[in-house]
């Protein structure tokens, strides 16, 4: 299995297993993103292990986890973020811009070895979608080199995470 499937699986794994938190941090408008993050390095470390071979560095040049196996990295940038949907506050338009800056600094660092991801989470996002969400989705897609794994978390009621890891161009 490829470094970067590893990663994908353990994070999505790790989303999944969380959705308790998650509903927390929905309920409350609270970014989730040290849980994460935490939670990621755990799930890998246990993993992968430190070896001469492997390892998992957490915000390592400038990334929030950096992952290296055989010769193989995976540079990850983590994005968590309440939506206003419903109420007033923080547009999600600079949270979506900050995933976007997110895919252009992991481009920066890709090559034959080494793959960026963007790994988001957005919540609450209430059902039926909200007219604007599929445009705040189609601009980060744009600017990845597609979408490696999505997947929809039940929170409550007609409420769901979002989550997304996105591969660098």
């Amino acid at each position: 299995m490829a470094l970067v499937d590893l990663v994908v699986e353990k994070i999505a794994q790790v989303v999944k297993e969380g959705r308790a938190r998650i509903a927390v941090s929905a309920a409350f408008r609270v970014s989730c993103e040290g849980w994460l993050k935490i939670e990621l390095l755990k799930s890998l470390w246990e993993s992968l292990g430190d070896s001469e071979t492997s390892e998992v560095l957490p915000e390592s040049g400038h990334f929030d986890l950096v992952v290296k196996a055989n010769d193989q990295t995976v540079r990850i940038e983590l994005k968590t973020f309440p939506t206003n949907y419903g109420l007033s506050g923080k547009p999600i338009t600079n949270f979506i811009a900050g995933v976007v800056r997110d895919l252009s600094k992991l481009r920066a660092q890709s090559g034959p070895s080494s793959t960026g991801l963007a790994v988001w989470l957005a919540y609450p996002i209430p059902e039926p979608l909200p007219k604007h969400w599929p445009e705040h989705l189609s601009k980060v897609q744009c600017e990845s080199a597609g979408t490696l794994c999505s997947e929809k978390i039940a929170l409550w009621e007609s409420n769901f995470a979002h989550l997304y890891i996105m591969r660098s161009k």
